[in-house]
C-alpha cells in the first residue's frame, strides 16, 4: 500500500514532495494491479479507462491527506486495524439475557496525537458513497460503527497507556472519489501557453477547489484542546 512504501522510504505523511508522492501512489496502483492482473484486462479501452481513473483518485487522496495532515498535530498510528477476532481486543456488550456480544472489525486508519500525560484520538473510515453521520441516528442506534471504533482504540489506548488520559478528538468519514472542478483548464489547453509559475498557481487553485469537495465528514469534540491539535 501507499502507506507501506512511504515507510520503506524513510518518509512521513507530512513529508514527501508532491512528485514523491504521485511516484509512490503510482507505484502502491501497480502493485494492486498485479494482484488482479487476471481480471484486469489492460488492452480494453473501458479497463485502462478505469485503471486512469483510480490514478488521479489515489493521487488527489494522497495530497488532500497530506494537506489535512499538515494542517495539525496527529500523525496516522495504524492502517486497516482490527480488533476482536483471532489476537484482537474484544469488544463485548452484556445483553438484557445476560448474554454476551462480542464484536469484531477492522478500522481503516487511528491518527494519534501523543503528548505528555494525554493520548488524543482520531479514527477515519474511508467511503466510496456520499455516507454522513447523523447524529439522531446514533441516538436511535441505527448508525453505530464509528462510535464501536473509536471504543475499541480508546479501550486499546487505556490500556497500553494506564496512567494517560485518552481523548476521543474525531470520528470521520473521508470519501473516496473523483471530484469535477468547475472552470480547470486541460494541461493542452495552457502548457505552451503559460509559465511554470502561472502553472503552479493553476494548480493550487484546483487543488484549493478539490480540497474542498473532498473535506471529510464526521464528528469532531468541542474540547479545545482537541480542536487545536486537529486544526492549528
Amino acid at each position: 500500500t501507499f502507506s507501506h512504501r512511504l515507510k520503506d522510504r524513510g518518509l512521513t505523511w507530512t513529508g514527501f514532495s508532491r512528485d514523491q508522492g504521485r511516484e509512490l501512489a503510482d507505484q502502491a496502483l501497480q502493485d494492486t494491479a498485479r494482484k488482479y492482473r487476471d481480471l484486469i484486462l489492460y488492452d480494453t479501452a473501458r479497463s485502462t479507462h478505469q485503471i486512469g481513473r483510480l490514478r488521479r483518485i489515489l493521487e488527489r487522496t494522497v495530497e488532500t491527506l497530506q494537506y489535512q495532515l499538515q494542517q495539525g498535530s496527529f500523525v496516522p498510528a495504524a492502517y486497516e486495524k482490527g480488533f476482536g477476532g483471532r489476537g484482537g481486543d474484544t469488544i463485548s456488550f452484556e445483553l438484557a439475557d445476560h448474554g454476551m456480544l462480542r464484536l469484531n472489525g477492522q478500522i481503516d486508519r487511528v491518527d494519534l496525537c501523543e503528548e505528555e500525560g494525554r493520548r488524543f484520538v482520531k479514527i477515519i473510515d474511508y467511503k466510496s458513497g456520499s455516507r454522513s453521520l447523523d447524529p439522531e441516528q446514533m441516538r436511535k442506534g441505527l448508525q453505530i460503527q464509528l462510535l464501536l471504533y473509536m471504543n475499541a482504540v480508546l479501550q486499546e489506548q487505556q490500556h497500553l497507556h494506564p496512567g494517560d488520559t485518552v481523548v476521543p478528538s474525531a470520528m470521520l468519514y473521508y470519501r473516496l472519489q473523483d471530484p469535477v472542478v468547475e472552470g480547470t483548464v486541460s494541461e493542452q489547453d495552457f502548457e505552451e501557453e503559460r509559465t511554470p509559475e502561472e502553472l503552479e498557481a493553476v494548480h493550487q487553485e484546483e487543488q484549493k477547489a478539490i480540497r474542498k469537495k473532498l473535506r471529510p465528514t464526521g464528528m469532531v469534540s468541542g474540547d479545545p484542546a482537541s480542536l487545536q491539535r486537529l486544526d492549528h
